[in-house]
């Protein structure tokens, strides 16, 4: 029974929406705090512990950053950016 429930967890996790990418990262604690960071594929590219990485980056794996609460709307993108909103309910005040 636990493995069945595990699995099940694994996949509402995995079927999240969110933002994937390869090396994502958060700019700030906040979002951090905001959401969670689900590893969606093997890391890819330089892993030489030597290499500076001048010309190229280090390995990184694909990411996908779900939201905690609220939801994300994509707002667009140019070249290879992209722009997201979350939108969140806030409680009414009187």
């Amino acid at each position: 029974m636990r493995l069945e429930k595990a699995v099940r967890i694994a996949l509402s996790i995995a079927g999240l929406e969110g933002i994937d990418g390869w090396g994502l990262h958060a700019r700030s604690p906040e979002l951090e705090d905001l959401g969670m960071w689900l590893l969606v594929g093997p890391g890819r590219g330089c892993t030489n512990e030597k290499c500076p990485h001048i010309s190229h980056d280090p390995a990184a794996p694909d990411l996908r950053w779900v939201p905690r609460v609220g939801t994300l709307r994509h707002l667009g993108g140019e070249g290879r950016s992209s722009y997201y909103v979350l939108v969140a309910s806030l409680p009414m005040r009187d």
